[in-house]
């Protein structure tokens, strides 16, 4: 994954996202499920979701409702890792810019 998610304020976050590889191969994402960790703000880790869609392609979502825990202002402001329950050491950065 690269660059960084236009967010609308004050709507739902609902971002379907693939995992990649360094060449732009799909992360099989078959039997691993992610798991958001080093949430900024730490507020919305109570509420993000993320959910595989389509493990052989490297699919997989990103919910959050807004609410009070979202930052106030514009910019890059959030920023979610996930990391994968299959042990792997890698972290997915996901930027999100509040516009």
């Amino acid at each position: 994954m690269s660059g960084v998610y236009r967010h609308p304020r004050g709507a739902d976050l609902h971002i379907t996202a693939q995992w990649l590889d360094e060449t732009g191969t799909p992360i099989n994402l078959t039997g691993v499920t992610l798991a958001p960790f080093e949430i900024v703000p730490a507020a919305l880790a109570a509420s993000i979701t993320m959910t595989v869609t389509v493990p052989l392609q490297g699919t997989f979502t990103i919910d959050c409702p807004w609410g009070d825990s979202w930052p106030d202002g514009i910019g890059r402001l959030v920023t979610i890792r996930a990391k994968p329950s299959n042990g792997g050491a890698l972290s997915i950065p996901i930027p999100l810019e509040l516009v």
